[in-house]
């Protein structure tokens, strides 16, 4: 799936100035960054290794909240917030989980437990989540629900000039994110 969505991110970047496009190449970097820390750290057999790959895959996921909203900005005519103090806003929101995350293991704020576990002959991770960890989720999903809410808007409204696109966004944004949250 890195692979895909990598290339995918170059075909959209080498159409940025296309509406959405430039954000777009940004979604797929974070989903491509999301994917590999996953699979690496399923690869890795090494207990610190796999903590540190699991912790990875929030950079991936956040330059993809953030690219969303961007893009939905774009596509719902409100360019005025592409820029990067509101990028900038939008990752100090973010940060202070990160910082909890990285530094987990001094406070376990983020997971309150982190420890090995076998799983069918390979090593996994399980985690009970704390505090940390569900600021983190509940800020991610607010954007993401803020996003998918001016898409609507927009769509229902017909300001858009591209409603089948607009369409589409919205159903490949609620399926991920309704079987992320089953």
């Amino acid at each position: 799936s890195t692979l895909i969505t990598l290339g995918l991110a170059i075909y959209a970047w080498q159409r940025r100035q296309t509406v959405g496009s430039a954000p777009l190449a940004f979604v797929l970097v974070g989903l491509s960054l999301w994917s590999t820390a996953e699979a690496l750290r399923w690869a890795a057999a090494d207990f610190s290794v796999q903590v540190f790959f699991a912790k990875s895959r929030f950079i991936g996921t956040d330059i993809m909240v953030i690219a969303f909203v961007m893009m939905v900005f774009q596509f719902t005519g409100l360019r005025r917030f592409v820029n990067w103090r509101v990028v900038t806003g939008i990752l100090a929101l973010l940060l202070p989980a990160l910082v909890i995350l990285w530094t987990n293991e001094s406070h376990l704020l983020f997971w309150r437990v982190v420890e090995p576990v076998e799983l069918g002959g390979f090593m996994g991770l399980r985690r009970e989540n704390g505090g940390g960890n569900y600021l983190h989720a509940a800020l991610s999903y607010s954007l993401l629900l803020g996003g998918l809410l001016l898409l609507s808007i927009s769509y229902f409204r017909k300001r858009s000039i591209h409603p089948g696109q607009l369409g589409g966004i919205i159903i490949a944004t609620i399926i991920p994110l309704a079987a992320n949250i089953l």
